[in-house]
C-alpha cells in the first residue's frame, strides 16, 4: 500500500531533531506497517532561517527505497536572496545533473524556482553510497596526472581546447572556461569539478593545464603564457613559485587521489585562509620575509594533502561498513556520506541545543583557537542497529569457524546481550571490551581505525546512533583526551531515529605547521644495492618456490597461492574463503619439509583490496595455531598498502592488543617507485612491541633494502629494547633475513632481485643522461 507523505514544518530552524519528528518518525511508521511511500512534498510555512543540509540526503534515501524520481519542497515566505532557498536550489541542481534520477521541484511564494548548478566550497554533493559507487569512491586506482592528459586531448577532439586557451590571460575566464568544459554525468566526474577548483584556488590552474598541455604537443606548438601570482610582480619568481606548488602535489603523490580524496582536499583547500595570494608578500618589498613564507605555503599544503589521506582513510571504513551491513541488492543506494564546513560560530549554532558533557568540554577545549570545523556525515536508513547486526554476524560466525574462535565469539556474544555494550563502545581503541583476536579479524577492525585516526589523530569528536524499527536506541558522543575515551549518552537530542549515523567533527588547523601524516613517507634517497652476508645465501638451497602442482623435493616450500579465485565482496565471506584456499593448498603439498605461504598482492588485488583487508587474512590465518610460529611472505605490495598495513597497526602498539605478534612473521616485499622505476624494499613484520620490530629491520636495513631506511625516523640505539633477535625460523636464520628476492618472482620473467637491478642501472643511465 502506498501512502503519500505531505510535511508541514512551522519551525524557523530546522534542525536535525526536526527532520527526525517530522519526515523520519512518520516514514519509520510506514515502514513498521508495511507501507510504501508514492510522494514527498514539504511545506515550510514559515520564513526558514537554517535549514540542516542532512535534510536533503536523508529525503534522496527515502525515495531511492521507494522508487521515486520526483519530491516536492514549498517555501511560502523565504526571501530570493536567502541562503536557506540558495542551499535547495543547488541541491536541486545537484541531483539533476549527477544521474540519481531524481527531481527536487523548489516552489517560493506560489513560483517554480530554477535550479543551478555549481559546486559549492561550503559542502560537497550528496554523495549516495552503493558497491559501485564506493569502489569508484575509493578503491579504483586514479592516475590524475595521466586523466588530465586525457582530459586536453578529448577536449581537442571536442574543438573545445582553443575555447579554453582564448580565456587564457584572463584567471577567472579560464577558471569558468575549463568548468564548463566538465560533463558532470556522476558523482564521482564530478569530483573533476573540484579539482579543477582547488587549483585554481591555489593560482595554479592556468599553469598547470598550460603544463600538460605542452607534454601532449611538439616543441614548436608549446604555449609559454606567463602568469601572475597574488602580488609577486616578478613573472619569474611566480613561475617559479607555481613550479614550486605542481612539484609538492606530485611528489607527495596528489595525482594518485582516488575521487573522495579529491572532494576532501578541495574543500579544505578552498576554506583555507592560508592560500589566499593576497597575503602574499612580494620578495621585492621583503626578500627574506617571502623565502619563509614561500616555504610554509609549501609545507601547509603538504599538510592537507598528507591530512586528507588520512581522514578520507577513515571515512573509507565507515563507508565499508555500510555496504556490508545494509540488506539490499548491489545497486541499490544503502547509504550516503555528506561533507561540510563550518565555521565557529556555525557549529555552535546547529549544537547549541545539546547539552551534553563531552560535547560540551570538546568544545571548550578545541574552540579556543577559532578553527574551522570539517563535519562529515556518514548516514544509512537500515532497519537494524549495529548491535542486532552485530549480533546476527557472530552467531553466523559461530556455525562456520574453528572451536578456538567459536569459543571467543560465544564469550563475546553473551558480552553485548548483557546490554552493557553500544556502538560508541566499538569506537574504543583504549580498552578491549571483547575478546581482542577476535575483533582485531572480524567486524570491529574498521571501526577502531576509524576512531583512532579521529578521536586521537586529529582530536576530534564524533555523535553516533544506531536505531532498528524496533531496536533499543543507541546514541552518544565520544571524544578522547588524557590517553581515555570519553562516552556520554545522556543529553543527546539532535539525532535520527532510523539507521545508523556517524556524524564527525574535525577541526582543521588554521597555521603553519609542520604535519606528518599517519600513512607518510619520507623521499627515497637509495645509493646502491646493499651488501649481504654471503653465509646466508647456502640457506637458500633448503627452499624451492612452485605452486601446489610442484614436487618440492623434500625442500621448504615456497608456496605460491592465487587468491584471484576466490570471488567475493563481504569482508567475511572473502576471509573466509581465501582462508580456506590458503588451508587447502598447504594439505595437498607434494613432498615438502615445511612450507612458507607466498602470496602476489598483485594477482589478489581484487579480492584483498586494502590494508584492513591484508590485517583481517594475516589475522585470521594466526587465529588458528595461535602459539605456533606462522611465516608468510607477501610480494609487489604498493608502498602505499604497506605503510597502512604498518601504521593500522600502530594505533594498536600502546593498547592491550600490542603492534602485532611474537610469533607471527609477515615478509614484505614493497615496490617503491623512484623516477618511475620500480625498487623492491623488504620489511619483515613481526612482534607485539613496536620497537622491536623497529629495531629487527634497523638491522635488517644493514644488509638490505629496507623500508626503515625510507619510512622511519632514525631512532637511537637507546631508544630501543635491549633483547637480540637471534632465532632462525623459515625466514631468518641467526636473526639474519635470507635473500628470499633471488627466489620470487617479481613478474613472469624477473626476480624481484633482477627487477630491482634493472633499475638500479636504469637509474644511472638517467641521472648521466
Amino acid at each position: 500500500m502506498n501512502q503519500k507523505l505531505e510535511i508541514i514544518i512551522n519551525d524557523k530552524v530546522v534542525s536535525l531533531s526536526v527532520v527526525n519528528k517530522d519526515l523520519i518518525q512518520p516514514y519509520k511508521q510506514l515502514l513498521i506497517e508495511r507501507k510504501s511511500v508514492s510522494f514527498i512534498e514539504f511545506i515550510f510555512n514559515n520564513q526558514v532561517e537554517r535549514l540542516d543540509e542532512l535534510l536533503y540526503a536523508y529525503v534522496a534515501l527515502i525515495c531511492k527505497k521507494n522508487n521515486l524520481n520526483r519530491v516536492k519542497f514549498t517555501f511560502t515566505k523565504q526571501e530570493p536572496e536567502s541562503k536557506v532557498l540558495r542551499l535547495a536550489l543547488q541541491y536541486s541542481g545537484v541531483y539533476r545533473k549527477i544521474p540519481y534520477n531524481l527531481t527536487f521541484d523548489i516552489f517560493n511564494k506560489g513560483k517554480r524556482q530554477a535550479y543551478f548548478f555549481e559546486g559549492s566550497k561550503e559542502f560537497l554533493p550528496p554523495l549516495l553510497i552503493n558497491k559501485s559507487v564506493y569502489e569508484r569512491l575509493f578503491i579504483e586506482e586514479r592516475n590524475n596526472d595521466n586523466d588530465l592528459l586525457k582530459y586536453i586531448k578529448r577536449q581537442k577532439e571536442k574543438k573545445q581546447l582553443d575555447v579554453i586557451f582564448n580565456e587564457i590571460t584572463r584567471k577567472e575566464g579560464f577558471r569558468k572556461a575549463v568548468l564548463n568544459s566538465l560533463f558532470d554525468n556522476d558523482a564521482v566526474n564530478y569530483a573533476w569539478r573540484y579539482m579543477f577548483k582547488a587549483f585554481s584556488y591555489l593560482n595554479v590552474l592556468r599553469f598547470i593545464i598550460q603544463e600538460k598541455y605542452n607534454e601532449t604537443v611538439d616543441d614548436s606548438l608549446k604555449k609559454n603564457n606567463e602568469f601572475s601570482f597574488g602580488k609577486i610582480r616578478n613573472v619569474s619568481v611566480a613561475t617559479d613559485f607555481m613550479t614550486d606548488i605542481s612539484h609538492t602535489l606530485k611528489d607527495n603523490r596528489f595525482f594518485s587521489f582516488n575521487y573522495f580524496q579529491v572532494f576532501i582536499f578541495s574543500i579544505l583547500v578552498q576554506n583555507s585562509t592560508l592560500f589566499d595570494a593576497s597575503k602574499l608578500i612580494d620578495p621585492k618589498d621583503d626578500l627574506e620575509g617571502f623565502e619563509e613564507y614561500k616555504k610554509q605555503y609549501l609545507s601547509h599544503l603538504k599538510y592537507i594533502i598528507n591530512y586528507t589521506r588520512d581522514i578520507a582513510f577513515g571515512i573509507q571504513e565507515l563507508s565499508k561498513n555500510i555496504i556490508e551491513h545494509t540488506i539490499g541488492d548491489e545497486i541499490e543506494y544503502k547509504g550516503a556520506i555528506t561533507v561540510r564546513v563550518l565555521s565557529k560560530d556555525g557549529f555552535n549554532t546547529i549544537t547549541d541545543s545539546e547539552k551534553n558533557e563531552v560535547l560540551k568540554d570538546w568544545k571548550n577545549y578545541t574552540l579556543n583557537s577559532e578553527p574551522n570545523i570539517l563535519q562529515i556525515n556518514v548516514v544509512d536508513l537500515g532497519q537494524a542497529s549495529v548491535m542486532s547486526t552485530y549480533q546476527n554476524n557472530i552467531q553466523s560466525l559461530i556455525s562456520t569457524c574453528d572451536d578456538y574462535s567459536k569459543k571467543l565469539l560465544e564469550e563475546d556474544l553473551e558480552d553485548i546481550k548483557s546490554g552493557e555494550f553500544n556502538i560508541s563502545h566499538f569506537l574504543d581503541f583504549t580498552n578491549i571490551y571483547l575478546n581482542h583476536q577476535v575483533k582485531r579479524v572480524y567486524a570491529r577492525l574498521g571501526l577502531l581505525i576509524f576512531s583512532n585516526l579521529i578521536l586521537d589523530k586529529k582530536n576530534g569528536v564524533i555523535r553516533t546512533s544506531s536505531y532498528g524499527l524496533k531496536d533499543k536506541s543507541s546514541v552518544s558522543y565520544v571524544s578522547y583526551n588524557d590517553k581515555h575515551i570519553n562516552i556520554d549518552s545522556d543529553e543527546v537530542t539532535n539525532v535520527i531515529e532510523l539507521g545508523t549515523s556517524y556524524n564527525i567533527n574535525i577541526p582543521v588547523n588554521e597555521s603553519f605547521d609542520e604535519y606528518r601524516g599517519a600513512f607518510d613517507t619520507q623521499d627515497i634517497d637509495s645509493t646502491g644495492m646493499p651488501v649481504t652476508d654471503s653465509t646466508l645465501f647456502v640457506e637458500l638451497f633448503k627452499y624451492k618456490s612452485g605452486d601446489i602442482a610442484t614436487d618440492f623435493s623434500n625442500k621448504i616450500a615456497l608456496l605460491e597461492i592465487d587468491l584471484s579465485k576466490v570471488d567475493e565482496f563481504d569482508k567475511y565471506d572473502k576471509i573466509k574463503k581465501a582462508k580456506e584456499l590458503i588451508n587447502h593448498s598447504i594439505s595437498v603439498v607434494k613432498n615438502s619439509q615445511d612450507t612458507v605461504i607466498v602470496l602476489d598482492a598483485k594477482e589478489c588485488s581484487k579480492i584483498i583490496n586494502n590494508s584492513s583487508d591484508w590485517i583481517r587474512l594475516l589475522g585470521s590465518l594466526h587465529l588458528e595455531n595461535p602459539n605456533k610460529d606462522s611465516n608468510i611472505i607477501i610480494k609487489n605490495v604498493t608502498e602505499n598498502t604497506h605503510n597502512e598495513i604498518i601504521s593500522l597497526n600502530k594505533l594498536f602498539k600502546d593498547t592491550e592488543l600490542g603492534f602485532w605478534s611474537d610469533n607471527e612473521f609477515i615478509l614484505f616485499f614493497v615496490e617503491v617507485v623512484n623516477n618511475e622505476l620500480p625498487f623492491f624494499f623488504n620489511d619483515l613484520l613481526t612482534s607485539k612491541n613496536y620497537l622491536n620490530y623497529i629495531k629487527l629491520n634497523k638491522s635488517i636495513s644493514n644488509y638490505h633494502l629496507n623500508m626503515y631506511s625510507i619510512t622511519e625516523q632514525d631512532y637511537e640505539e637507546d631508544d630501543l629494547p635491549n633483547d637480540e633477535y637471534s632465532l632462525s625460523n623459515n625466514l631468518l636464520k641467526n636473526g639474519k633475513l635470507l635473500n628470499f628476492e633471488l627466489l620470487l618472482k617479481a613478474d613472469e620473467h624477473l626476480t624481484i632481485y633482477e627487477k630491482t637491478a634493472y633499475s638500479f642501472l636504469n637509474l644511472e643511465i638517467k641521472e648521466k643522461i
